[in-house]
């Protein structure tokens, strides 16, 4: 179901410092990506629109689909 974590658990590496090397690749891939978008003339508010739901909650996620 979840490859990555389904790895770990069998390569027997679950440890905090396996996680943060795994967490702060992804935070930088996104953090790249949002700012080319930025970059590409997407204004800021509408970037938060768009991201902030999916990092918020469900209530944030049904307000978004509803909208």
């Amino acid at each position: 179901m979840h490859p990555l974590r389904d790895l770990i658990d069998v390569l027997d590496i679950a440890h905090p410092i396996t996680f943060t090397v795994v967490f702060l690749p992804a935070s930088w891939l996104m953090i790249w990506r949002l700012e080319s978008l930025l970059h590409r003339g997407l204004e800021g508010t509408a970037l938060g629109t768009l991201v902030v739901p999916y990092c918020s909650g469900l209530g944030n996620l049904v307000f978004v689909f509803l909208l």
